[in-house]
């Protein structure tokens, strides 16, 4: 029984010196790793708006119109301090479950959107990261309806895919026509 309890003691020292030393190195590797990530993320911001020096997290000023999609960020591009344009990424249901980056300008014209997560199958629901899908998309008002059999055509094979990545468009979109018509520029 004396063995027992020594081993259990010894168990739990152990334990003890792993999750001291585990919370060490999360707490000096935290701030390189977020620092990383934001950079990878400003890199794919520039994809969209390479003139733009500076983005800046206007999270807190925008929300999702459609409770079904969450926002997961939003930013807006600046050039020398003048705002050039704004930038939604926005998770909803496809198939199953798509992530998409969204691009507006500042006339009210959706720039273009790039598919940045997905969980739809692939060859089919990915598609909706691809030409000609995403080309129908450049260029359209923020107005316009967005919707799969009335201004957006859908992918053969795709269609619940089609019509899942029309309604987060359409949520950014309006939001971002929000956003513009709110003088929050």
């Amino acid at each position: 029984m004396g063995n027992a309890i020594k081993l259990a003691l010894v168990l739990s020292a152990y334990a003890c010196a792993a999750c001291i030393g585990l919370a060490f190195v999360y707490n000096v590797t935290a701030p390189a790793i977020a620092q990383a990530a934001e950079k990878e993320a400003f890199s794919a911001f520039a994809e969209f708006f390479p003139e733009a020096d500076s983005f800046k997290d206007v999270s807190g000023r925008v929300s999702s119109p459609d409770e079904k999609i969450v926002f997961d960020r939003v930013f807006r591009a600046e050039k020398q301090g003048q705002f050039i344009g704004l930038l939604i990424q926005a998770s909803g249901a496809t198939y199953k479950t798509s992530t998409l980056l969204s691009s507006f300008s500042p006339e009210g014209t959706m720039i273009r959107f790039k598919l940045t997560a997905t969980s739809d199958t692939a060859g089919l629901g990915t598609k909706i990261g691809e030409s000609p899908f995403t080309d129908q998309f450049e260029g359209k008002s923020l107005s316009d309806d967005f919707s799969v059999g009335k201004d957006v055509q859908a992918i053969s094979g795709a269609t619940i895919s089609s019509r899942g990545a029309a309604a987060i468009l359409r949520a950014s979109a309006k939001a971002a026509g929000s956003y513009l018509s709110g003088g929050a520029l």
